[in-house]
């Protein structure tokens, strides 16, 4: 290290101690800094968050991420659209956790006023800790856990209902429109294959066992799985075009929106949309 780094160093450092030093009076020590706990919701296994009608009815457990850490006491808030302004407490004066919620639609409804398609009410929970109340949704409406904390393993911090149209698969069965970004292919034809299991068949002109993009469908959540599907022998010089991805489903619309990634055995062409319109 030159003369001139070293002293730059030297100065940085009695800085520093410096303001180690003066920002604590003498027999004084920092304060602990306070750990906000944060909730866990875990929907019912036979619930779903999708609000179809207004026959809807949804279960599920809160619990606390940390469970030893002491809460004084914690509420089950809504927000509807992430807007502030509709803030409303569905349940308070919680003490002791894991907590079971039951909501129906009529609940919500009482609460957020008219769900139409498109709504969404997201749950989330205000925690006291001490004297110090640590609330779900900010100012901006939006969660106020921090990221990295939402990854967290096993972190669940809010639940999204959303109010959406009635699953008919039927209703892709047929000729139907794509917008498909690798290949370009205008048209196919689906047909259902059980009451989760949508088929394209002969894609491309390819014919059995080829040709065969078979989509999986959760009617809890409306995702998507398109589980790896070899499309055709060859492309150009490559071996075994294969498709594999996921999406989602608008059944307002008849949209279904896909993230497709493409690969030959030589390796991979990346991912592509794969948009389906009945």
């Amino acid at each position: 290290m030159d003369f001139m780094k070293k002293s730059k160093f030297n100065i940085l450092l009695f800085s520093l101690l410096t303001l180690i030093i003066t920002s604590c009076k003498h027999g004084e020590y920092m304060p602990d800094i306070q750990r906000a706990n944060m909730a866990v919701f875990a929907l019912d296994e036979n619930s779903t968050i999708l609000i179809s009608d207004e026959t809807y009815n949804v279960n599920f457990n809160v619990s606390l991420y940390y469970p030893n850490d002491k809460v004084t006491e914690a509420r089950i808030v809504g927000i509807k659209n992430g807007d502030p302004s509709t803030i409303k407490t569905l349940q308070e004066g919680i003490t002791e956790f894991p907590i079971k919620m039951k909501l129906s639609y009529q609940d919500l409804k009482s609460k957020f006023g008219e769900i139409v398609e498109g709504d969404q009410i997201e749950l989330g929970m205000d925690i006291k800790m001490g004297a110090i109340w640590f609330s779900a949704f900010g100012p901006d409406g939006k969660s106020t856990v921090a990221s990295d904390a939402i990854s967290l393993p096993g972190s669940n911090p809010t639940l999204t209902l959303k109010r959406v149209c009635p699953l008919v698969l039927d209703d892709f069965v047929g000729s139907v429109t794509l917008n498909d970004g690798f290949a370009e292919i205008p048209t196919a034809d689906i047909v259902k294959i059980s009451d989760t299991e949508l088929e394209i068949q002969e894609y491309d002109g390819e014919t059995a066992p080829y040709g065969i993009i078979r989509l999986t469908i959760n009617p809890k959540d409306y995702t998507v799985t398109v589980s790896k599907q070899v499309i055709s022998a060859s492309y150009g010089p490559y071996h075994n075009l294969a498709y594999e991805g996921s999406g989602t489903i608008d059944t307002c619309n008849g949209i279904i929106s896909l993230s497709l990634a493409v690969t030959v055995d030589e390796g991979s062409f990346g991912s592509f949309p794969f948009e389906i319109k009945n």
